[in-house]
């Protein structure tokens, strides 16, 4: 919620809202999604210690410990044309055999400014094998006269 509202945000950035009203605001917000008392006592805390607005940073860091302990990695795939679900399947597999101790979760995008090929970002991994990525290797050769 607070990624997606920034009034949300700059209430909880407030120093002019006090923090009885912020565990208020906390509790309202809370009880219409259902959350249990834990996620609760950690929101409270974190109105406490002035920290509401880091929530989506938190939620990110959770995130990714929680993927690392299921064993997921998540990616992108962003090609110059939309890849359509058998291509995306094959790709999926392909890739899926290279890492083998983990279940890889691909998100793929459309980005036509690569002109061709793909590019693959694992975590802070990328492998650009797009025609835009060749091309300027193929420019800085050529002006270095190789």
């Amino acid at each position: 919620m607070v990624a997606v509202s920034p009034a949300l945000e700059r209430m909880f950035k407030s120093p002019v809202i006090s923090v009885a009203e912020k565990h208020a605001l906390v509790d309202q917000l809370l009880d219409k999604t259902g959350a249990d008392v834990t996620v609760k006592n950690f929101c409270h805390l974190l109105a406490d210690k002035g920290r509401l607005a880091a929530l989506p940073s938190i939620a990110g860091c959770y995130g990714e410990l929680l993927d690392d302990e299921k064993g997921i990695l998540r990616g992108t795939v962003i090609t110059a044309v939309k890849l359509d679900a058998e291509k995306q399947k094959k790709l999926k597999a392909d890739l899926t055999k290279k890492i083998k101790d983990k279940k890889l979760e691909l998100v793929f995008n459309v980005d036509k400014a690569i002109l061709g090929g793909l590019m693959l970002k694992v975590g802070d991994r990328v492998l650009d094998a797009s025609l835009r990525a060749q091309l300027t290797i193929l420019r800085d050769t050529i002006k270095r006269g190789e």
